[in-house]
């Protein structure tokens, strides 16, 4: 058997090394050369417990030996050295020989693409309903499909036209303004941290915030909330809608509202909490978590204060003037509820204390070094 020994595999390092270069999966084949080496000097039983020891899988079975040693000698590649190929050791492709060829949805291409031209916003569901509709009414005809395929089928379809250039790409593109080159905009995209199971034990340690979208006398007004996990205390501001830059603002002046550091935030995924919110609070070197995508319950104590403001501030009339015709005397208003929610409210969670004398209730000396 013409199998390559350790002692003349490393004695030429240097041609070895050349040769070897040349593998794509070299730490593979100098494995098996291994087993196959240790096979020929201590026999089948040693080389398979041996192949058991060093395989990543620690699987090897008779056939796999015999099969690597079949394929080795069988290579008839000699190099100057008088070695057999060592590519031949190279792990194959475990591609099938038939493999299931995709549907041909050709006929489909012109089609939606007619349909995109005209009306480029709508979405894989609505253009497969349109494609439904015009086969019913005699306006599209198959030859090649018996139906319309599925929605997901209809996307990846779509997906393959803007590959192939017959519809318009969605990437933004900028153009700019010193060198007069267009260049794509690249959506950076942000990698959602959970809260996993994280209990603060501290004030501080993790506030939820949330939003209420409120409607008054026509005009739409946004307020955002912000509580802490563990003192219930809260904070509050009026903004004039929920876009991200508004909400990025009122993080400056978070920690004095509550009056101490808050360390870890968690919102929902709504887009006011992404963009300018997201790097504002990577600036500030706060910790942004984002709830689960349809639990609410994970974000509860908010989603709580929310339904409390509504029902004991918001349902008031007078309130929802004040919001539509004077925002300021609305806000003045809003800190003194907030105020009297922190102050004077008992609260049934915190044994019908309020948020401050609960966190005077707290260890005073844990809780002096958080404190402005």
């Amino acid at each position: 058997m013409g199998i390559i020994y350790q002692t003349g595999y490393f004695a030429n390092y240097d041609y070895t090394e050349q040769h070897l270069s040349r593998l794509k999966n070299r730490e593979v084949v100098e494995r098996r050369l291994k087993i196959l080496e240790f096979w020929k000097a201590h026999g089948l039983q040693a080389a398979l417990d041996y192949a058991k020891d060093i395989t990543p899988n620690g699987r090897a079975s008779r056939s796999t030996l015999y099969r690597w040693r079949a394929v080795f000698e069988a290579s008839g590649k000699r190099d100057r050295m008088g070695r057999l190929s060592l590519s031949a050791l190279e792990p194959k492709s475990c591609k099938p020989l038939h493999c299931r060829k995709g549907r041909d949805y050709k006929e489909l291409y012109e089609p939606i693409r007619l349909i995109l031209d005209k009306y480029a916003f709508l979405g894989k569901n609505k253009i497969h309903m349109i494609l439904k509709r015009m086969v019913r009414q005699g306006k599209l005809i198959l030859k090649v499909l018996k139906e319309i395929p599925s929605v997901s089928t209809i996307g990846r379809i779509i997906s393959k036209l803007r590959k192939l250039g017959r519809l318009p790409s969605n990437q933004r593109i900028s153009l700019n303004g010193k060198t007069g080159n267009l260049h794509i905009l690249k959506r950076k995209k942000v990698r959602k941290k959970r809260r996993n199971g994280f209990i603060p034990k501290k004030p501080g340690e993790l506030v939820q915030m949330d939003g209420i979208i409120l409607y008054s006398y026509g005009k739409r007004v946004y307020i955002l909330n912000a509580i802490d996990y563990v003192s219930g205390k809260a904070a509050s501001v009026i903004l004039p809608s929920n876009k991200s830059l508004y909400c990025a603002n009122f993080l400056e002046q978070l920690d004095k509202q509550m009056g101490f550091k808050v360390e870890r935030i968690l919102t929902d995924n709504g887009s006011e909490f992404l963009s300018y919110f997201h790097s504002k609070m990577e600036r500030l070197g706060k910790e942004h978590f984002f709830n689960y995508v349809k639990k609410p319950i994970f974000n509860g104590k908010v989603e709580r204060y929310n339904r409390t403001m509504q029902e004991e501030l918001l349902n008031d009339p007078d309130m929802l003037e004040l919001i539509a015709f004077d925002r300021k005397k609305a806000h003045e208003r809003l800190q003194e509820y907030v105020d009297w929610y922190n102050s004077e409210r008992p609260h049934q969670s915190l044994n019908y204390l309020s948020p401050n004398e609960y966190l005077l209730y707290l260890n005073e000396g844990d809780l002096k070094s958080q404190m402005y």
